[in-house]
């Protein structure tokens, strides 16, 4: 025989009035596990063994933004222009790899990969974004790379593509750094 409303001896108990108000408050977060720190007989004890680690202040800027964004951001003035530049994900690269195929083994492979890069690394220009796909069956990368292409001169090309390596060493160098300061 199926439980009629009412027939669970609990129901009393939730019975809620039109009036009632329900709360809806998210509960906090538990407070995170205190870090336990690992002691290694080979290690020296003692106040110079608790010292913060020191890290580069040259490093600093580049290295919060990999750590809280994930990626690092250049902005440079170049031919009266205002360019926005950003480090890449893996994602972006494997698909630049994929927009190259028609070029592989031709004169203009080195010159497509500038462009695709560059169409990738952009943000903006004078503050204006890069465009973007109207529909979903193209990506925002590719979108950008023919737009590069039609659009972009060479010299100008170059010029984004060479701040893009300097962006680039300037992670490496604050990697570095940090690989460093934890010794």
């Amino acid at each position: 025989m199926p439980v009629q409303e009412g027939d669970w001896p609990a129901d009393a108990a939730f019975e809620q009035t039109p009036g009632d108000a329900i709360d809806v408050t998210p509960t906090p977060d538990p407070p995170a596990p205190k870090a336990v720190e690992e002691s290694h007989p080979d290690e020296e004890s003692g106040p110079a063994a608790a010292a913060p680690v020191k890290f580069d202040d040259a490093h600093r800027e580049d290295f919060k933004g990999l750590l809280y964004l994930g990626r690092v951001e250049d902005e440079f003035e170049y031919l009266g222009h205002t360019f926005r530049i950003r480090t890449l994900t893996t994602d972006k690269f494997l698909e630049i790899g994929l927009l190259l195929k028609p070029y592989r083994d031709s004169l203009a492979e080195a010159r497509a990969y500038a462009a695709a890069i560059v169409a990738a690394c952009v943000v903006s220009v004078d503050g204006e974004e890069m465009p973007i796909p109207l529909t979903r069956e193209e990506s925002d990368v590719a979108t950008r790379f023919r737009y590069v292409q039609r659009s972009w001169y060479p010299p100008i090309i170059d010029a984004i593509y060479d701040r893009f390596l300097m962006l680039e060493s300037r992670v490496e160098k604050a990697l570095v750094a940090l690989g460093e300061a934890s010794r």
